[in-house]
Parts: structure tokens; sequence; C-alpha cells
């Protein structure tokens, strides 16, 4: 197959994919919600060449490069926003993606068609492979997924556990040429494995035994008479210099990390290894890989591989028997292929192809020890996500086993009529499940909505201000189950060039550029703050309720009332016994806490981060009246058993300015007292000021690794900081600001 073929089919690919969901493309808008939202910001930071790490992961970390997320922004500029041709910049995104999916597939065919005798035999094997890859990849879509838009789709996808099948496919498919002897795929070779090893942390686990397998094998044929290995490079030196600049330009992103050193995420990758070692049984693991070859689910309503016994699995099993026989017999036939392979013939083509054959299935049987491994090791509970590239392995098998038929194809019927048959064999077979492979916007309606919605909440935050040149940091402040609205929110904050920050327990999930102690938020002295508060409850506060699509309800078991409140709740010191700040079990603390607390199972609400901040509107006294005292009731210094003799030093601010001298507190409970004046607090209560917010440094809390609102277990603080309750009255005006302790 000629290079100009292989890019022909790769543009006849992608364009019928794209005129499948014309729609999606070119005549639906389409806003992104939870991961697509959370990715498109990366993809945002790609345009403007700021983006080092891959996808977050769910431990807090990232994966190791950002390719994807530069395939995206290049399709995002181009298609969208210099061609004009797609209607949503994730469209544009999503047929750049498609074009490279594309790519990888084909030259996956491309290597894998030029072992076959030219001819009847290459034709009938591109024809069943097209065919078989239709079938394959549209019953793949039967296995659940979070991509709330594509689902599990291998082309269209750019969710990074589905963008990892077809890489995958050209690694095994490339492996197995170069060790067969075929160096002018070392390029390709190295194409697959420097884009594996930016997508996902466990890739090393593969891409460098199948690398070093293809290279050994390389070696093996470079060697002369009476030597066992040789060097390739020097008989293919043009060729190892292509490979090696492809290899250096995807090691990039790991050489500039690990200049970052203790901060790079190498290092926080490391930790995680150190810290994580499970170990599922090997029979778990066999299933797993087991239940991917039925093209569905063991628990079909479930994203997760949970509970399972011995009966659930043999029913299992029964139930797919006709789908385990047909992989039986693909086993058979690529066991008969290794064997002949060592048979010596006349024909020296058809020798090379047995070679590669056997080859294929060393490697398939490589990597298939290498996924029940990873199978085995996998954190907490199995996802079906964490294997998605398992759909690689199955295709790459079935075309080892229909490669074995084609090779011994003898002509027996014209080659018009041959032709006619297969093209129209695969154009059948397309034709048949083109509805299941086109995109389509489960809830259009929803979409749209949510992003008038967004464009309503924008201009009626802003008119809230008393001055919009002001330019506040919106705070996003929201839970995990409203989370996938916000991170669409905050994706158009981004794109309208509107700044925001986040708590820090979402870093790895908005990035840490939008940690908000990065951010003015969490200096003393930094500029106007809004806080956007997300909630499932109504409200009376000024706000704009937000459109939430019915999938995310369903899966969230949310009710329909998704709320954004821009105003904080008020605090009026003027009160009969003063406003107070509850931080116990049922309190109403929470409500007011903006970054830097943590709830514990038990209710209370304490201090676990350097910088914590409470938001609230100061509802204005009359200085007549007297002052406004603040009191911090039963401070209590947390340690762990071995931090028993540290201090815990305490800085408090409000509305940017320190009230009163570091105080330095210690495990026995202190309530420290401070006083404002009037004219002080009435200061941040002005219309449009945004900046009554409270304030707490801690220079001796220490982490033991970053917050992550996804890790099962938040990280425990070395030294942080407990307590009781916070009350804010007026008393009678007693001289200058100052604190007092008990």
């Amino acid at each position: 197959m000629k290079r100009a073929s292989a890019l022909a089919l790769t543009l006849l690919i992608t364009v019928l994919l794209v005129a499948n969901s014309a729609d999606f493309f070119f005549r639906q808008p389409y806003t992104e919600v939870w991961d697509s939202a959370a990715n498109s910001l990366s993809v945002f930071r790609a345009k403007h060449f700021a983006q080092l790490y891959g996808p977050y992961s769910r431990w807090g970390f990232y994966h190791p490069g950002p390719t994807l997320f530069y395939v995206q922004a290049f399709g995002e500029w181009l298609f969208h926003d210099t061609l004009d041709w797609t209607r949503s910049p994730y469209a544009g995104q999503t047929l750049a993606h498609a074009l490279v999916m594309s790519g990888f597939f084909v030259a996956a065919l491309m290597v894998f068609a030029n072992w076959l005798p030219p001819g009847r035999a290459r034709w009938w094997f591109l024809c069943g492979a097209l065919a078989l890859a239709v079938t394959h990849f549209t019953a793949m879509r039967s296995v659940p997924s979070y991509d709330v838009l594509h689902g599990p789709s291998a082309f269209l996808s750019p969710w990074s556990a589905h963008a990892l099948v077809l890489p995958f496919l050209c690694l095994l498919v490339a492996g197995s040429s170069v060790a067969a002897g075929r160096a002018t795929d070392l390029p390709i070779l190295a194409l697959a494995s420097g884009y594996l090893l930016q997508l996902h942390v466990a890739e090393p686990m593969f891409v460098f035994p199948v690398f070093a397998l293809a290279y050994g094998g390389l070696a093996r044929r470079c060697a002369g008479p009476g030597r066992f290995l040789d060097w390739p490079w020097q008989a293919y030196p043009r060729l190892h210099v292509v490979t090696g600049l492809i290899l250096l330009f995807f090691a990039l992103p790991f050489l500039l990390d690990f200049t970052r050193g203790r901060d790079a995420n190498v290092a926080v990758i490391w930790q995680h290894l150190r810290e994580h070692s499970t170990h599922k049984p090997l029979e778990r693991a066999v299933f797993y890989f087991l239940m991917f070859g039925a093209y569905t689910a063991y628990n079909p309503a479930d994203n997760e591989f949970a509970a399972y016994d011995h009966a659930g699995m043999w029913t299992f099993l029964c139930a797919h028997a006709g789908l385990y026989a047909l992989w039986s017999l693909v086993a058979l036939a690529i066991c008969w292929a290794v064997l002949a392979a060592w048979r010596s013939r006349k024909i020296v083509e058809e020798k090379a192809g047995r070679r590669f054959r056997a080859w294929g299935g060393i490697f398939l049987s490589l990597i298939v020890a290498l996924t029940l491994r990873w199978n085995s090791r996998q954190d907490d509970q199995m996802f079906y996500f964490n294997s998605w590239f398992t759909f690689a392995i199955y295709y790459f098998a079935a075309l080892l086993a229909g490669a074995v038929g084609c090779a011994v194809l003898r002509r027996g019927v014209p080659s018009w009529l041959e032709r006619g048959l297969g093209a129209g064999l695969v154009g059948t077979v397309a034709v048949w499940h083109a509805s299941v492979l086109r995109l389509t916007d489960p809830s259009p309606e929803a979409t749209h909505a949510l992003r008038a919605d967004i464009a309503r909440l924008e201009a009626n935050s802003l008119a809230a201000l008393s001055s919009p040149a002001s330019h506040p940091v919106r705070l996003l402040h929201f839970e995990y189950d409203t989370s996938p609205t916000a991170v669409g929110v905050a994706l158009q904050l981004a794109r309208d060039g509107l700044p925001f920050c986040t708590e820090n327990r979402w870093h790895a999930y908005l990035g840490d550029r939008e940690d908000w102690s990065h951010s003015a938020v969490a200096n003393p002295s930094g500029g106007a703050v809004q806080v956007w508060r997300f909630a499932h409850t109504a409200s009376t506060l000024p706000g704009v309720h937000l459109t939430t699509s019915p999938y995310l309800r369903d899966f969230f078991h949310a009710p329909d009332d998704l709320a954004v409140c821009y105003t904080d709740r008020p605090i009026d010191p003027a009160v009969p016994g003063g406003a107070v700040l509850d931080f116990g079990p049922g309190g109403n603390a929470p409500s007011y806490g903006v970054g830097g607390w943590f709830t514990g199972d038990d209710g209370q609400t304490w201090i676990d981060d350097p910088h914590a901040a409470l938001a609230f509107q100061p509802v204005p006294v009359r200085p007549a009246e007297g002052d406004v005292e603040i009191t911090l009731a039963d401070l209590l210094s947390v340690l762990t058993p071995a931090q028993q003799t540290a201090r815990q030093r305490l800085r408090v601010f409000f509305d940017g300015q320190p009230l009163g001298a570091e105080a330095v507190l210690t495990p026995a409970p202190t309530t420290l007292v401070f006083r404002l004046s009037a004219a002080h607090w009435n200061v941040a209560s002005t219309p449009g000021a945004l900046r009554g917010r409270l304030l707490f440094e801690l220079p001796d809390t220490l982490l033991a690794s970053k917050p992550n609102a996804f890790a099962s277990q938040p990280p425990k603080p070395v030294i942080g900081l407990g307590l009781r309750e916070i009350r804010f009255r007026q008393v009678p005006a007693a001289g200058p600001e100052q604190p007092a302790s008990r």
C-alpha cells in the first residue's frame, strides 16, 4: 500500500465520519460540560502555548504530555477560528482529533497490508479490515462511558481513555513489522510510542517492552553470518535520525517538567506509585479482559467492574458463548501462523509474510500478559475506562487471523468484480452502522439553554458591580455534584477573557493556574472578588438558574434547580446577639467558606491549607452605636503525634487589612477577639465592592499532598487549625483596633 493511497484513505475516512455527523460539526453549536469542558480548558491554554501536561487523573496528578490538547487546539484554531467551518470550538477540536486517529488507523493497515502478497490478498485484507473495523468499533460503544456526547468512539472521542485505542493498535502492528525486519516502519513505531506515552501514565509498561522487543527483532535480522545481533543504526542511519527526532519531540514535555524539581508532575506520579500498591486476583484480571471481548459490560448500567462471583462469571461467559467461540478460532489461527513461520518456503515473499505474522503472534502474547498485569495492579475500582485499549488488542488479533486467510487467496474471479464486491462489502457495513457511529447531542435544547444562561450570568454579575472596570476575580465555589456544569461555566469565562479561580482541591481538574491560593483571592491585599456559589438548593440571593442536561441530572441523582449566586450571604453584627458562623456538625460555616476548608466525616469544618477564606456581604452598621467585634472561639491547633511541639502561627486579615499582630497557637483551645471600627467594616459593605472576606494565613500548615476532590480519602494535614465558631457583633467603641485573647 503506497503512502499516497494511505493519505487518500485517511482523508476519506475522516470525511465520511464528519459527513455522518454533519449536524454536530456544521449546524448545532455545542457547549461543553464535565470532562469535555475540563479538557477544553487545557485546549484553551494550549492555544496560547501554556499547556505542559496531559489530561488530569482522579489521583491528583496529570498524565505526562499535552500532545492531545495541542492537536485539538490546532483543530479549534483552524476549523473554527480561521476557516469558520464548525459551529463550535469543540467541533473543531473533534475534527482534528478524528483526522489524527484516522491516520493512526490507516498507518496500521498500511504496515499490515505491505506484508501480504500484492494484488488480491491485499485488496481483500483491506476490505475485510475496514468492514471489521466498522463492526468492531461500533460494538465497542455498547460499553458504558463517561463521555456524554461521543460515547466510547475510537475515531471521534477526544477523551483520553478512548484516544488510546488506535495509537495502541498502530504500536502493535508497527512493532511486529520492525521486529520482522522492516526498518522503514521505525518512524511509525516512534510516533505511536510517543503519542501513547503522553496520553496515559500507565503506557510505559506497554510501550517500552514493545519497543525493546521490536528493536531487538530488527537487530537480529541485521546480524550477519556467525552473529546473533547487530546494530541496526549502521544499516539505517537516516531512519534512526528521523526516529530519534520524533522521540525527542515527544520527550520535550518530560524534560521541561523535570526542571521543576519537587514541584514536577513526575514527582507527584512517583509519590503516588510509592503510596498505592494494589493487587487484584488473577482470575478477576482475566475475566475483566475477557469481558471486553463480549462487547458489553459485566454490569450493563455501571461504568465499573465491581462486585462479581464465580457463578456470575460463568453465566456471563455462557451468555456470550458464540462470540467467545469465534475468538477461540482467531486464537487457533494465530497459533497456526506462528508455528508455520518456521517451515521452509521457496517463495521468499510468502516466507516474509509468515515471519511478520509470527512476530504478530509473539507481540499479541506479550501485550495480553502485560494487560493482565495492568488489570491486577489498577488502583481502587476497576473502571472500564482504565482499559479501553483492550479493544485494540482484540482488533489486532482479528487482523492477524484475517491475514492468514488472505495470504492463501488465489485468483478466481475477474479483478473488476473482485474490487466491486470488496467495496460493496465495506459500504454495506458502513451504512448499516452509520446511525450508531453518528454523534448526537443527548439534550440539544438543554445545551443551547445553558449557553444562554451563562451569558446572562456574566451580564448580571457585571451589572452588580459599582464599576465594571474593577475586574473582579470570579471564585467558583462548587461541590462534586455540581462540578459538571460549573466546569462548563469556567470554560466560557476563560473564552470570554474573564478571570476566575477555584478551590485548590480542584487543581487537577481545572489546572494549577486556576488554583485560588495562587490568585489574588488568597492575597490579603488582593483585588475585588466575586464568589459564584453553585448549589442545587433554591436561594433568595441574586443569581441565575442554569439549565442542566437530563443526562447529568440522572447520573448525579440531582434535582433540576441548579443556581449560581454571585452575591454572598449577609452578616449583620447589629442583630441581637450578633451573627454566628458555626463550624460544628451541621453548622452554617460551609455556606460562607470559599477555600482552604475541609469538612470531615463527623461534620466538623476546619482549615487544612496555608490559606483559608470566608466570603460574606457585610451589612452596614451605624458608627454611633460602636465598633464591630469579631470573636474566633476555641481555636485549636491540629497536630500529628510527631508534631506536638510544633508551633502554629496565625495571621488574620479583613478586607485586605491585618487584624492585630501574628498569633501563636498551641494544642490548647484559644479564643481571639478583634475589634474593627464601624468605618472599616462599612467600607467592605459598599455596594459593588465585593471585598468582604476574612482571610486566614497559617504559614506552618503543611499538606502531605495536594487536596484532590476525586480521591477516595483526602490528604491529612501535618498541621491544621480547628475552631468552634466565629461571632460578629456590634459593641461600644473601645479605642484602636486590636486583638485580645483568652
